[in-house]
């Protein structure tokens, strides 16, 4: 979910030691590891999100995550970041609202 936004936005997403990495169970898998835990088991969880119309998720997401820090620090791109975000949402949309798939991972594991 906090991708989407800033990809919407025209942002590129780093994949590397930001928390973008952690979308990678081999990543996770390897932090685990070296810390010393055994028997690690990561399940990916997805979630449909939304808070209510493409009007209503563009203001959210204009407000949180990356795309939402970005923001909140610079109104010019703020305001160019917007219709691009509301464009991107607008094809998302069914009947009743805008939704995101937010992932999480369910790891466990023995230390």
């Amino acid at each position: 979910m906090d991708r989407f936004p800033l990809l919407a936005a025209g942002f590129q997403s780093p994949e590397d030691d930001t928390p973008f990495s952690f979308s990678d169970a081999g990543y996770v898998h390897n932090i685990l590891m070296s810390a010393g835990f055994k028997d690690i088991a990561i399940v990916p969880y997805d979630e449909a999100v939304t808070s209510g119309d493409v009007d209503a998720m563009t203001r959210v997401l204009l407000s949180i995550g990356p795309l939402g820090k970005i923001a909140r620090e610079n109104a010019m791109i703020k305001s160019t970041a917007q219709p691009k975000l509301r464009e991107a949402l607008a094809g998302l949309e069914n009947p009743a609202s805008v939704a995101l798939v937010a992932s999480i991972w369910i790891v466990t594991a023995r230390a």
